[in-house]
């Protein structure tokens, strides 16, 4: 089992959470509509975005390694597509949708689109994160648990006393370090 602690300051994690939030939005603020195509579409992909999210938050806390790299640089691309559809085709049917029903349902509609959007735009930091993944890069920010201090070596005034090297480091104002 991975750390826990170590997942929740990779910035993929909280993309994945965010992502699982939004696409939750994007769903049930429209799932009264349901049995119409295009709000069933999209409660379909924030039901499976919801299910994924979950899933690879779950992996990057037991650091499972295929969570990472071309596996999931697949799945996302494929959902990227699909929130591209969703919300261009929420988009498209707002005035019509809004026409139909009360104005509640139009701004129920409205919040759909916006975090439609959203959402597929999360999935471009998903997609990089995937693409770093998969060509070995690795994480490349990793958020600090903690800030330590500075190594042993130096003293209190400043100097190093690691020997070799000779580096003397001097307090120029407090708060400050010179070389």
């Amino acid at each position: 089992m991975g750390d826990p602690g170590q997942a929740m300051r990779d910035p993929h994690f909280w993309v994945r959470f965010t992502e699982m939030v939004f696409a939750i939005i994007a769903f049930s603020v429209i799932a009264e509509g349901a049995g119409y195509s295009r709000v069933n579409f999209a409660i379909w992909c924030g039901v499976t975005t919801m299910v994924f999210a979950l899933v690879f938050m779950l992996c990057y806390i037991g650091d499972v390694p295929q969570a990472r790299g071309t596996i999931p640089l697949v799945i996302d691309a494929i959902w990227w597509v699909f929130w591209l559809s969703c919300a261009g085709a929420l988009s498209a049917d707002l005035n019509n949708y809004g026409r139909a029903l009360d104005g509640s349902s139009k701004s129920r509609m409205q919040a759909a689109v916006a975090f439609s959007w959203l959402t597929w735009f999360l999935y471009w930091a998903d997609i990089y994160f995937d693409y770093e993944d998969a060509r070995g890069g690795g994480r490349t920010i990793t958020l600090p648990a903690t800030v330590t201090q500075p190594n042993s070596a130096y003293t209190s005034s400043g100097a190093y006393s690691g020997g070799g090297g000779g580096v003397q480091m001097k307090t120029a104002q407090p708060g400050t370090v010179s070389i």
